[in-house]
């Protein structure tokens, strides 16, 4: 393992990086898609996919408006989990389902999903139905991006616990 020291802000002494030798071959453990860096999720919602791990866990989901307040766009989420497939372009999706938890999302809402996992392979999908534009619902906002909403996957080796039921 190496170290060594890099300039953060301009200033010497930032911190410092380690260079750390990976085992071959890699193998990646879990990976989401259609987030983007602040969050939001977009038109075409967003996944989780769980590759290797934990046979007994469960997936916190949490999806939230909290920092929209806007007009009102409520919108009907989907929390699908089910089985992982690799398709022909050897890219992660959602199988069969095998669960599904429904809610309703709001401006300034934030709701948690839980679900108790089928194994150390599994794919979540959250679909936002009711989509919405900032721009459109407030011409002073520049963002011109279809939000759904922000979402977060965690997964949690181990059975789910009484808080969480």
């Amino acid at each position: 393992m190496a170290k060594h020291s890099y300039r953060a802000g301009g200033k010497p002494g930032g911190g410092r990086w380690r260079l750390i030798k990976l085992t071959q071959p890699n193998r990646l453990r879990a990976e989401c898609n259609g987030i983007s860096p602040d969050g939001w999720t977009g038109p075409n919602d967003s996944g989780y996919f769980h590759f290797s791990g934990a046979t007994v866990g469960h997936m916190v989901v949490t999806v939230s408006r909290a920092d929209w307040g806007g007009a009102p766009v409520p919108s009907p989420v989907h929390v699908l989990m089910g089985e992982l497939t690799i398709d022909a372009n050897h890219q992660p999706q959602l199988d069969k389902v095998l669960l599904e938890k429904t809610g309703t999302i709001d401006r300034l809402q934030t709701k948690t999903f839980v679900l108790p996992t089928p194994g150390p392979r599994f794919a979540v999908r959250v679909v936002i139905d009711a989509k919405f534009v900032p721009h459109d619902l407030d011409p002073s906002n520049s963002d011109i991006r279809q939000l759904g909403a922000v979402v977060s996957y965690r997964f949690v080796p181990g059975p789910v616990d009484a808080a969480h039921k």
